[in-house]
Order: structure tokens, then C-alpha cells, then sequence
């Protein structure tokens, strides 16, 4: 099992972050403006991280238990934290 600091956590959600926004935004940048959205990321990533990727759905006795089809790093409310993302005109 690979062990992940919570710096490398926080790494991996800047980049989210960058990319989410299309923009090279610097990682002081994006810890000053969306440092609330950054937690929730690393939650997020946490948590896809305990889910089995390969069981859809399990059952114990009459328990029954379905997980979503696609785990999520940048929820909708990430979303409404960060804002629009930019549009890059090559």
C-alpha cells in the first residue's frame, strides 16, 4: 500500500485546482485564493481512495450497498468555490 503525506495531498488538489482553472496559476496563488476548496479536495481524494474501485455494488444479509459509477475529485460545490475555469485562445 502506498502511504501519501498530507503535503503530497495537498500537491495533488493544486493541481486539480490548476487544472480545473486551465491557468498556470502559481502554488501561493492558488493556496491564498482557494485554500477551503483545497481541503475539500484532499477529503475527496481521501475518500475515493477507500472505495474498491472494481465492486459496484456489495450485499451483507438484507444490507445492500451500490457505489456511483465515478468518484468525483471536483464536486459542484468545489466548483462554486472556484469559480469559472478560463478559456485558452490559441
Amino acid at each position: 500500500m502506498v502511504v501519501i503525506t498530507d503535503e503530497e495531498y495537498e500537491q495533488m488538489a493544486i493541481q486539480s485546482i490548476r487544472d480545473y482553472k486551465n491557468k498556470d496559476l502559481k502554488d501561493e496563488e492558488i493556496k491564498q485564493r482557494y485554500s477551503l476548496a483545497i481541503k475539500l479536495i484532499v477529503e475527496n481524494i481521501k475518500q475515493s481512495q477507500k472505495v474498491d474501485k472494481n465492486i459496484k455494488s456489495e450485499t451483507q444479509g438484507a444490507r445492500s450497498k451500490t457505489y456511483k459509477d465515478d468518484i468525483v475529485i471536483i464536486d459542484n460545490n468545489i466548483e462554486l468555490l472556484l469559480g469559472s475555469s478560463y478559456v485558452r485562445m490559441y
